[in-house]
């Protein structure tokens, strides 16, 4: 080891060869990112799926020593609603567990329709799954399979579920009269639902408030069909 070596270490310096390789990394991943309305995004999807044999471009030639997929890169796009915008529903957390499952049972007991949901990982799989009740009776149950560990998050899985959850109350065909509740036990995707910031994962928060919106649309219809005859 030199004493160049001995200085690099003691200033925080990687070596030339781990420097070169984490350059080329993050000008793979930002080209990654791009969004498909970027000039560049097309190219970027040509070099990275095919390693031609001649006239390479330096973007062969940078997908190929790195290996790198762009499919595997979220982009998070910007959100769909304005800053200032009210959700088609309201959201409230309980102090504690004992106050959330006072209020669960009592609204699961009064309640006409009450949706379950939840998200969680198991032997290295990310899924999903949500309970309808009628009546406090179990009549509906759908689940997901999101995918693998390394690609999905819990996170995901507890937003997913809330799409589940909404698209059943969507195939009731029936006017929701009174309170309809949906139970989450993910305190970090119900302050996300009135969170309009970019941040990972939106797109499927944008997926639930679509669902909702819809879903008042056709209460909407069921309760005054006249009104949205032609």
């Amino acid at each position: 080891m030199t004493a160049g070596d001995i200085l690099d270490a003691h200033a925080n310096l990687l070596p030339i060869d781990l420097l070169f390789n984490k350059v080329l990394f993050q000008a793979t991943v930002h080209l990654a990112s791009l969004l498909p309305t970027h000039l560049l995004h097309l190219p970027v999807c040509k070099a990275a799926k095919c390693y031609i044999k001649k006239h390479r471009s330096p973007l062969h030639n940078l997908f190929s020593t790195t290996t790198f997929i762009p499919t595997s890169v979220e982009k998070i796009v910007p959100t769909c609603q304005c800053p200032n915008y009210i959700p088609s529903f309201t959201t409230h957390i309980p102090d504690g567990k004992p106050a959330a499952l006072a209020v669960t049972e009592d609204h699961h007991q009064k309640a006409h329709i009450t949706i379950y949901c939840d998200g969680s990982g198991f032997e290295g799989n990310i899924g999903t799954s949500a309970v309808l009740y009628i009546n406090a009776v179990e009549t509906n149950l759908l689940q997901y399979h999101l995918g693998l560990a390394t690609n999905h998050t819990i996170y995901e899985g507890e937003i997913v579920g809330l799409s589940l959850a909404l698209h059943m109350l969507s195939i009731l065909q029936t006017h929701l009269h009174t309170y309809t509740g949906i139970g989450s036990d993910s305190q970090a995707t119900i302050p996300a639902l009135d969170n309009q910031c970019l941040h990972p994962a939106h797109y499927l928060l944008d997926h639930v408030h679509d669902a909702a919106e819809n879903l008042h649309i056709s209460q909407h219809y069921l309760q005054s069909p006249r009104v949205y005859k032609c």
